[in-house]
């Protein structure tokens, strides 16, 4: 499930592109107040704003300024919460859902009309295109309920006056608050067709008499000359917004308006787009501190160190970004370098220098760190502005460090905070990935750790190959193929959630049949789908560009027969099945089991000892000698641009371990190497619209349940619980995914330029 991200997520080239954010600061108690000069509409109003968490910590964005019950919006343990109140009463609403994700920019809308005869309707929540409906708890106001929302108080962005303060912690972009009109998301936001990623477009509309539009840039439309001139409304005056309501900012700083934001594009050498940042889903402060946007830390005082991998990883190119050792009484010490991420999902120190007491360099300040990653060559520049060594990254001479590049690996900037050995002082670090102007240009041809300047993929968007549905079984085969208009070929799978039934594969090549990844028998007619069922679905293109193969082919015991598959790697997953005759099991290949050994997809069973595929080659594989004469179907998924296999060690603690991906996930299927664990295949639409923690067993036919969760980041996944078939302690774990979204869009055309 996408625990903590919109299904369609922001990422992609718009044409309209947001040009900064701003960072508000929780240990800096930023925020900023508006009193109304008179009431505007207290029942109804709409609030649109893009939001990027830095730390996870509990914080609120927008609200009526009052003593108690506040009417405002924020994250409350994870939950997105919206309160309606007045001196009477207070009305809130949690989501189920979590969100968590520090990684990705999340559009939110709140959508208040407390004239509707509907309860649910007075007060709404949307993420993305989608509409919020299951909550953790929900109570809703009389109707014609009045607040204090637009009355002539003091109004707080970035903070709740009533509650301790709690301000909040994280990215900010395009506010909008609209007096007296109820909207939903799509007056904010469209689908870019090119990526399937959703796009802000901007809204043009009367935004009411106390209403506002901050987009956070100065008068000359980017870097504000001053922190007040980037919180002036930049909404279109109109009939009832006859004058600006420009907000009074208290502790921003000129460079907490930033270039991380919803929007990848460059101009020239200026790169703008989701920004890398230290994953804070990936490790543990282990008691230490995050500020500053989740940019610095701050070990405990007898802490470990502080250690996360980085939100983006690439495969080529030249990258910039600097780190900052600080000096605490002379003490700690930061990182400087690149981390590997390997087929598996591991990742592993390549090359790395520590700056700061009892480190590589004593010195401490500001250092630049430029990695070539394509020639594994990485210059460190002192704080005193020369690169150590002598060296030239222009020139690509004398680097600080080398490291060997493994083909189709990725590498990213390393982000780590030690204190010193032995001393009970913390260690403080901070790091800039492109969020803020550098401190010394980078060297000619190095491009900040944005999305926005990684090289574009092959492929940028997912549904050309990949597409789910949650439908009736009236509607569902319909709305997949409506998906998968045009491919040539495909793979249909149905799997009804409400009852237990069993598994549908169907093929293109064989459209009158069906397999059921639940039993071993043989392929039979198509079962109809049951009209008033809940059904998910799942088509993928079988296409070599898109690394999926499927076919039929006979088999003979005693020789081995070979299957070419034309996807061009050995890093793949191989699913057998015999379709005639006795049928059989579902034997399973995944790259990272030990040689010789396979899974079985129809059963709990440990890996084992099977040779009923082999020989798997970057040509194709073979169908074992030993297996019985038949007919056999073969599904084979190559890792590539919406393909992800993966191995990790379960820890039975929830949110861990993190296992990194190149794209947000909508299905992931794992098993436990060891025998009595289920498969567990996680669905992000399940429910449709509403992710929540629910999942389905292939090796059954029974309906959904609620556990053995794969919650989805932008940057990969993780066991949402520490149950034990996808978090088993200690155990091996073999997964693969299937991608939602791509985000690396890469190279967007400059600003404002068509697309």
């Amino acid at each position: 499930m996408h625990e903590f991200i919109l299904p369609h997520a922001m990422g992609g080239c718009a044409k309209f592109r947001v040009k900064r954010s701003v960072l508000a600061r929780a240990a800096g108690t930023t925020y900023a107040q508006k009193t109304f000069a008179t009431a505007g509409n207290t029942r109804r109003w709409t609030v649109f704003m893009m939001l990027k968490r830095a730390s996870l910590a509990d914080g609120w964005i927008f609200t009526d300024g009052s003593a108690s019950n506040t009417t405002g919006i924020g994250i409350v343990g994870d939950r997105l919460t919206a309160h309606l109140a007045n001196a009477g009463g207070a009305y809130p609403i949690f989501t189920s859902r979590l969100f968590r994700d520090p990684t990705a920019w999340l559009p939110f809308t709140w959508r208040v009309d407390t004239d509707q005869a509907v309860a649910a309707d007075r007060n709404r929540l949307y993420v993305g295109l989608d509409q919020i409906t299951d909550f953790n708890s929900a109570t809703y106001p009389a109707v014609n309920f009045d607040t204090r929302m637009n009355t002539a108080i003091a109004h707080q962005f970035g903070r709740n006056t009533s509650v301790s303060p709690q301000y909040f912690d994280g990215y900010i972009a395009l506010f909008y608050h609209l007096d007296g009109v109820s909207l939903g998301p799509e007056a904010f936001l469209a689908t870019d067709p090119r990526s399937g990623n959703l796009m802000p477009v901007i809204w043009t509309g009367d935004a009411g008499k106390n209403g506002h539009l901050l987009n956070f840039t100065g008068d000359a439309g980017d870097l504000p000359a001053t922190v007040a001139e980037g919180f002036k409304d930049r909404a279109l005056l109109a009939a009832n917004h006859v004058a600006a309501n420009d907000w009074t900012p208290a502790n921003f700083i000129q460079s907490d308006f930033v270039k991380d934001t919803p929007t990848n594009y460059r101009s020239g050498t200026d790169f703008r787009g989701n920004c890398c940042i230290p994953n804070l889903a990936s490790g543990a402060l282990n008691g230490g501190v995050v500020s500053e946007g989740g940019l610095k830390f701050q070990t405990a005082v007898a802490g470990l160190r502080i250690d996360f991998n980085p939100s983006l990883f690439v495969s080529t190119g030249q990258f910039f970004h600097e780190g900052t050792a600080i000096s605490n009484a002379g003490y700690g010490s930061t990182g400087l370098g690149i981390v590997e991420l390997d087929a598996t999902g591991a990742t592993s120190y390549v090359a790395v220098k520590y700056a700061g007491n009892g480190a590589d360099y004593a010195t401490y300040g500001i250092y630049g760190v430029a990695a070539d990653v394509t020639a594994g060559k990485i210059w460190l520049r002192s704080p005193a502005g020369a690169w150590i060594g002598g060296g030239d990254p222009v020139a690509g001479t004398l680097p600080t460090m080398t490291f060997s590049p493994v083909p189709g690996r990725r590498y990213g900037p390393i982000t780590s905070v030690s204190r010193t050995t032995g001393i009970n002082t913390a260690g403080i670090g901070q790091y800039n990935f492109g969020q803020r102007d550098f401190s010394i240009a980078a060297p000619a041809g190095f491009r900040p750790w944005c999305m926005a300047a990684v090289a574009r993929p092959a492929v940028v968007k997912a549904a050309a190959a990949v597409a789910r549905a949650a439908e009736s079984g009236s509607t569902i085969e319909a709305a997949l193929a409506a998906k998968r208009l045009g491919w040539p070929a495909y793979i249909e799978v149905f799997k009804r959630t409400d009852v237990a039934e069993g598994w549908r594969y169907r093929f293109s090549d064989d459209f009158a049949n069906a397999l059921d990844t639940s039993s071993t028998g043989i392929k039979v007619a198509f079962p109809a789908l049951t009209a008033g069922g809940q059904y998910v679905g799942l088509t993928l293109r079988v296409d070599p560009a898109y690394g999926i193969a499927t076919g039929e082919i006979d088999h003979v015991n005693g020789v081995a027969t070979t299957v070419a598959d034309g996807l061009g790697t050995s890093r793949k997953v191989v699913i057998l099945k015999r379709v005639d005759g006795a049928g059989g099991r579902w034997p399973f290949f995944h790259p990272d089991l030990a040689a010789g050994k396979l899974f079985y997809m129809d059963g709990q069973d440990t890996s084992t000892a099977d040779t009923s595929i082999t020989s798997v080659t970057a040509a194709g594989f073979d169908i074992g000698a030993a297996a019985a004469t038949g007919r056999y179907r073969y599904i084979v998924l190559a890792d590539g641009p919406v393909v992800a296999l993966r191995k990790f060690t379960g820890t039975a603690t929830a949110w861990s371990p993190f296992i990194n991906l190149p794209f947000l996930a909508g299905i992931g299927v794992c098993k436990v190497e060891a025998g009595g664990y289920n498969w567990i295949w996680n669905d992000a639409g399940l429910p449709a619209y509403n992710p929540a923690p629910h999942n389905l067993i292939p090796n059954l036919n029974s309906g959904d349940i609620a556990s053995n969760r794969l919650a989805f980041f932008a940057a990969g996944a993780a066991p949402a619980d520490n149950t034990s078939n996808t978090n088993a302690s200690g155990a091996a774990i073999f997964a693969f995914f299937l991608a939602d979204q791509i985000f690396a869009t890469g190279d967007c055309a400059a600003q404002g330029t068509a697309r």
